[in-house]
């Protein structure tokens, strides 16, 4: 197998790298609700069992506060990390489109070779933990983290080709759910 994939451009960085970023934090999102929730549960159950105001500000209550505040700040640092992560796509894809050079992935039987105009890297593909399908996209992930994850659009290859290489995923790869 060998399958080359050469972009002019990079105008679907952006969305590729968004995808990703709903991906790697859709796990912890649903965590820091949890804690909020149980943070509003505590804070709930000891408004309801103090009878007199100054009673309420206790163990529970605190802890329960304490929970909501852990959640907001969890959220507010995930957004903040997200809003760097997609300046730096940005950054980058202006920077790829002020060079006018093209971009080369070659995926081979051995290993995946990427070049760009910065950089030349090179993976066998035992670095690859895990393969997945999402929406139309191929995630080949390196290291079990979405965030170091190649994408393939199936737009980008010839449906063969696609095929091809998502039959060799599911032989070199486990699937990630």
């Amino acid at each position: 197998m060998e399958i080359k994939i050469i972009k002019k451009d990079c105008n679907d960085l952006l969305n590729k790298n968004k995808i990703k970023w709903t991906l790697f934090s859709r796990k912890n999102i649903f965590y820091f609700m949890v804690y909020a929730i149980v943070g509003l549960v505590i804070l709930i159950g000891s408004a309801a069992t103090e009878k007199d105001i100054n009673d309420f500000w206790g163990i529970g209550s605190s802890l329960g506060l304490s929970l909501i505040f852990l959640s907001l700040f969890y959220f507010s640092h995930t957004y903040q990390n997200k809003q760097k992560f997609i300046n730096r796509t940005r950054e980058y894809i202006k920077l790829y489109n002020q060079q006018k050079r093209e971009t080369e992935l070659v995926l081979t039987d051995e290993k995946i070779t990427f070049k760009d105009f910065q950089s030349y890297s090179e993976w066998k593909w035992t670095k690859f933990s895990h393969y997945m399908l999402y929406k139309d996209y191929l995630f080949l992930i390196l290291d079990n983290s979405f965030l170091n994850a190649l994408i393939i659009n199936k737009n980008e290859i010839t449906p063969e080709e696609f095929d091809v290489l998502l039959s060799f995923s599911r032989g070199k790869l486990r699937l990630r759910k």
